[in-house]
């Protein structure tokens, strides 16, 4: 099983090796530095990869292309990869309106998803098998924008339970939370449980989501005990 966690921080990231973490997501926000920015500035020599979530209507198709590429180039290796959302905005980017345009943060989820659909279109039209992109599905518009190119899709758990989406041999991260609805955390064996549950359902990536220390350090535990790694590694 393949994990990545929410975070952003640097001084984490180059200390996942040792949980077994395989990559990270570096949530949007348009008041925070740009991860384009600071990966390239922090990145050592860690296996992790870098997702960063990015706004469709924020950034163009073919400037994306190109930062993708600057990426291969420089690292000579896949270590970018992009998520693509339409959906909740943060309220503190609530009067920013995202950009002035015909598509923007206060559009209608039609309107972004629909958008999506066209933006998908020209990205798979500039041939950029390199770029390694998920889409976040959270309603039935944004799934029918991935499904159209067959492209990956992140999907929360709660969703996957309900058979939401017809899955069956779409290529799926699941965003599993460490909690329980009642707000406590999962147990070892109710997270295995969760994972045992996708890995016969043929999904093999899974995406944790950010949270507070207690619900990092579960998460951590989880990926390092059941990927069988010293009991030793701990966060510095």
């Amino acid at each position: 099983m393949i994990f990545y966690i929410f975070t952003s921080d640097f001084k984490l990231i180059k200390q996942l090796d040792k949980f077994g973490v395989d990559g990270v997501l570096h949530t949007y926000n348009a008041y925070h530095p740009s991860p384009l920015i600071t990966i390239v500035k922090e990145l050592e020599d860690t296996k992790i990869k870098h997702m960063m979530a990015i706004r469709p209507y924020t950034i163009s198709p073919q400037l994306l292309s190109q930062i993708s590429r600057t990426f291969d180039y420089i690292y000579r290796r896949n270590i970018f990869q992009v998520n693509l959302i339409s959906g909740w905005i943060k309220e503190n980017e609530k009067n920013a309106g995202g950009i002035v345009g015909l598509v923007n943060d206060d559009s209608s989820k039609e309107d972004k998803s629909n958008y999506l659909v066209e933006y998908l279109d020209s990205l798979e039209s500039l041939e950029m098998k390199n770029l390694d992109y998920y889409v976040s599905v959270t309603n039935q518009f944004t799934f029918n924008a991935a499904i159209k190119h067959n492209s990956k899709m992140i999907i929360d758990y709660k969703h996957f339970e309900e058979d939401r989406y017809n899955i069956e041999g779409k290529r799926v991260m699941i965003m599993l939370s460490p909690n329980k609805n009642n707000g406590t955390l999962k147990t070892y064996e109710e997270l295995l449980n969760n994972v045992k549950i996708l890995d016969s359902s043929g999904i093999q990536e899974v995406i944790f989501p950010g949270g507070d220390q207690l619900e990092l350090d579960r998460v951590l535990e989880f990926i390092k005990k059941y990927k069988g790694l010293s009991e030793q590694a701990v966060v510095e």
